[in-house]
């Protein structure tokens, strides 16, 4: 079964995350496994974007205990296309190209 999925690399003010998120696609949106922010609350990511504007929201969502939706908080930006040549040097298995988030 072939999944589609997206590699997101962030900076914020110039300074790389340390590491890449690796996001599912998810209807219209590219989401994460949940995670766990402390030990009663899971959290996930939602990254939204216009592959025509590149404009980006990018969502932490907050969930209850049985992972229902209970709140969220969101951040907004434009993403840069990386080069396929920049894609290939770092082995990526990426299918859609990388997206830089920047602010």
């Amino acid at each position: 079964m072939k999944k589609e999925f997206l590699m997101v690399r962030g900076y914020h003010k110039g300074i790389p995350w340390t590491g890449q998120e690796f996001l599912e696609k998810d209807g219209k949106s590219w989401v994460s496994d949940q995670h766990m922010l402390d030990e009663r609350t899971p959290v996930r990511i939602r990254f939204n974007v216009n592959w025509q504007t590149m404009r980006y929201k990018y969502v932490v969502e907050v969930l209850n205990t049985d992972s229902t939706y209970r709140s969220e908080v969101a951040s907004f930006g434009q993403c840069e296309e990386l080069p396929a040549e920049v894609q290939r040097q770092r082995d990526s298995p990426v299918e859609r190209p990388l997206l830089s988030p920047h602010h």
